[in-house]
């Protein structure tokens, strides 16, 4: 006899990857990557998955002694997938979320006792609401693709840390941001 349980399947990984290269002494490169996804399947009825896979390549600078920099590039994929794996109403839903992103920051060390930061950061969204496909049953019901969604995000900043004696300290800043969505 066959029950839901035995017809389940219930799983997750993550994976989570680094390496860090000393060009010189002045310069690194880190490489950086995590992949994940949790899958859930309860036997006839529903399954759901979802999963991400980011990449990030960073790159430090050091100008001087007190000033150094990090400039560096992001790569993500947020996807899940859910519906009725079998049976006259099976169907399977897809979507997706798509970042590439761009961070250029510096920290200056003004004094021992004031820290600078400043720097820019954009990102490109790529938004998939959807897609249903109707995988049982009759095939009345045609693939629906709701249409991608685009936009940028953007902001620059700046910010100080100021020591004040050994216990306390104040952090202000000014961030100015901006979203933008593109298309219809």
């Amino acid at each position: 006899k066959d029950t839901i349980a035995q017809k389940s399947t219930l799983y997750f990984y993550d994976l989570n990857a680094k390496i860090n290269y000393q060009v010189n002494q002045n310069n690194r490169i880190f490489l950086s990557g995590y992949f994940g996804r949790d899958v859930n399947v309860f036997g006839d009825m529903f399954q759901m998955n979802f999963g991400n896979a980011t990449g990030t390549i960073r790159w430090n600078h050091i100008y001087k002694d007190r000033l150094f920099s990090n400039l560096t590039l992001i790569f993500s994929d947020f996807n899940y997938n859910l519906g009725v794996p079998n049976g006259i109403m099976a169907f399977k839903w897809l979507s997706h979320i798509v970042d590439y992103s761009v961070r250029h920051d510096y920290t200056y060390y003004l004094s021992p006792s004031n820290t600078l930061k400043f720097g820019l950061h954009a990102t490109y969204h790529t938004i998939k609401p959807g897609s249903i496909e109707r995988t049982g049953g009759s095939s009345e019901m045609p693939t629906m693709r709701y249409p991608d969604n685009h936009s940028i995000e953007s902001a620059v900043f700046l910010s100080n840390e100021q020591k004040i004696g050994s216990r306390l300290s104040l952090i202000y800043g000014l961030r100015f941001s901006l979203f933008q969505n593109i298309g219809a």
